[in-house]
């Protein structure tokens, strides 16, 4: 049973972060805790992560813009056709709420990322 102990305990934190890595060496200053080390890890993952997701999120917008200026001009060919428009005008209603959403999630996404660069490293 001590022996499960020992090798459960000698495996990784995370892909390419061993235990071993956190060992307190003898230097000039002390190193920092293990914990500190751990949550920069954590942080820089998590900052990583809101980067790309930030990147979506302005994709996403560019799209929705792209798709309600073409869902206005079907709307504007719709009503020179003659056309009930109100089915087009309640999916374009839709599609600017849907963009609303796509604007507040990336405005979340920044204020986090000006969060974490407030944090020292």
């Amino acid at each position: 049973m001590a022996a499960a102990r020992a090798s459960y305990f000698c495996g990784q934190i995370a892909p390419g972060v061993s235990f071993n890595d956190y060992r307190i060496l003898p230097t000039d200053r002390p190193e920092p805790s293990p914990y500190i080390r751990f949550v920069d890890i954590r942080n820089e993952i998590r900052r990583t992560l809101l980067m790309e997701h930030l990147e979506l999120a302005a994709q996403h917008i560019a799209d929705g813009e792209t798709h309600i200026h073409r869902q206005q001009v079907i709307i504007a060919d719709l009503r020179r056709a003659g056309h009930d428009t109100t089915p087009a005008e309640a999916f374009l209603r839709e599609m600017r709420a849907a963009q609303d959403v796509h604007v507040a999630s990336r405005d979340r996404i920044e204020r986090e990322l000006r969060a974490f660069r407030n944090l020292p490293l």
